[in-house]
């Protein structure tokens, strides 16, 4: 677990200087390049949009001044359609995990699970206060199905894997 002085906030500009130290472990994800891309050069663009919102943990220095990026989370609106053999149950309101990365320097204490917490504490903040969400879907890497499912995320009942071998599509159903 992290010890350091740590907090979650909204991307901005403000930050925009703290991605190129930013780094992701490409051993730890099959596309490492790609998620520190999207933070230096998209994640800005696509909230600008109202595409989506990244959420990043930032470390304090002593002086509270934030000087490091440690993990980021980009949250947008989905839904989620239900069906089986015979019915279609229609869709269901649903917060989508687009990109989720940790800082290489930071891997294994624990961030993943705080960006997670705030995740789901963000869908029933809205759930209960503004609008209805029902699920939260990702399209989880490989590696980090593990995490999702001790969060009690299962896989689709419809995974085709069409994103094979890289991804697998994952729900949490919101209490």
């Amino acid at each position: 677990m992290i010890a350091e002085n740590i907090k979650m906030t909204i991307f901005s500009k403000d930050y925009l200087g703290l991605t190129e130290d930013f780094k992701v472990n490409p051993n730890s994800c099959g596309n490492a390049d790609y998620y520190e891309r999207y933070l230096k050069e998209q994640a800005l663009i696509d909230q600008d949009n109202g595409l989506c919102v990244t959420h990043v943990f930032v470390r304090l220095n002593p002086s509270n001044q934030v000087d490091k990026i440690i993990g980021y989370i980009t949250l947008s609106a989905s839904s989620l359609n239900i069906r089986d053999n015979k019915d279609d149950f229609g869709n269901f309101p649903a917060i989508k995990i687009e990109y989720i990365a940790i800082d290489i320097h930071f891997e294994r204490r624990g961030i993943g699970t705080k960006l997670l917490n705030h995740t789901i504490f963000v869908a029933e903040a809205l759930r209960r206060n503004y609008i209805g969400i029902a699920y939260i879907v990702v399209c989880a890497d490989l590696d980090a199905v593990g995490l999702y499912t001790k969060y009690g995320f299962e896989k689709c009942a419809s995974e085709k894997r069409s994103n094979a071998p890289y991804n697998i599509n994952m729900i949490l159903e919101l209490a």
